[in-house]
């Protein structure tokens, strides 16, 4: 179990990114796409990429594909998650 005081290892999405599996790799690079977008102020679909992205990272997670602290990693660096367990 991972808390707030457990160190997040940070992973450099863009060096890292072969490491996660296809369908997480491409929902990261769409929540990118949508972010940037949003900041533009020309995207109202950026809840919905937020929302698949941490269904994606979930199934990711309890399928065994990558490591709860890959998962957090990804929340608290892509997400702006904060484990407050």
């Amino acid at each position: 179990m991972y808390d707030i005081f457990t160190p997040i290892k940070e992973y450099d999405v863009a060096t890292q990114f072969s490491i996660f599996p296809s369908y997480l790799q491409e929902s990261i690079k769409q929540y990118k796409i949508g972010e940037e977008k949003a900041k533009a102020g020309k995207y109202f679909g950026y809840d919905n990429d937020f929302c698949q992205l941490q269904s994606d990272i979930n199934i990711a997670e309890v399928s065994g594909d990558i490591t709860s602290e890959q998962a957090w990693s990804l929340r608290h660096n892509v997400l702006g998650i904060v484990n407050r367990i």
